[in-house]
């Protein structure tokens, strides 16, 4: 190996080392100095690929339900997607005085909104999903699942509307009201998700019976 090669290397190694010290030191702090210089507001992070980490999910402190990843590659390179984050809040704006979202909330499904999470651990920059959220008064339950059959247009109807963003919708997810906005509020959701039910998209289409809803909805609760 040249000297040349050797001292680059050398010096790509400190620019990590130096990084992954100061991430893990006080992440969000870093964190932190990177979206206000950048976007000019404060984040909270939801969670780390690994401890420590260079790659974070985080939320806007201001904007909650905007969430989306920051990646540090070196010192002087980062990366994050929240350019989609973005796309979902202008989205939402539009849903929030929509006929879907009327209809959504007559039919018991309340603060209807989309955002992205994470559905498997394999985590990669732009490899987020898109999720609906909606919250129900008492949460599911299998009775619900003519109330749900009857949203399936409705959902239908956001779903076609939300890929002229170029974002897919992947899953619904049915949370009890009390959840909103702790959901948002708290670092992580596990509380909330403890009484949720979710219809991957594929679940729903075609649209299937009462009786296959109430299933699916008991197999859930039963887990």
């Amino acid at each position: 190996m040249t000297k040349r090669r050797l001292l680059v290397t050398a010096v790509l190694l400190g620019s990590t080392l130096w990084l992954t010290g100061c991430l893990e030191a006080d992440p969000e702090k870093g964190l932190n100095e990177y979206t206000n210089e950048k976007y000019g507001f404060h984040v909270e992070i939801i969670d780390d690929k690994d401890a420590p980490s260079t790659e974070y999910l985080v939320k806007r402190e201001d904007r909650p339900e905007d969430v989306f990843t920051i990646e540090f590659v070196s010192s002087n390179e980062e990366s994050d997607n929240y350019v989609e984050a973005e796309i979902l809040h202008d989205f939402n704006e539009q849903l929030a005085v929509s006929e879907e979202y009327q209809t959504l909330d007559k039919l018991g499904f309340h603060h209807s909104h989309v955002t992205h999470y994470y559905g498997t651990d394999e985590r990669k920059l732009h490899d987020l999903n898109t999720a609906l959220f909606l919250y129900l008064d008492q949460g599911m339950a299998a009775s619900d699942a003519k109330r749900f059959h009857d949203a399936i247009p409705v959902i239908e109807k956001v779903k076609e509307n939300l890929e002229k963003t170029g974002n897919e919708l992947e899953t619904v997810i049915i949370f009890r009201s009390t959840a909103y906005p702790s959901l948002y509020k708290n670092k992580t959701n596990q509380e909330a998700s403890k009484s949720d039910v979710r219809f991957p998209v594929s679940q729903i289409e075609p649209v299937p019976s009462v009786e296959e809803i109430q299933s699916l909805i008991g197999k859930q609760m039963n887990d």
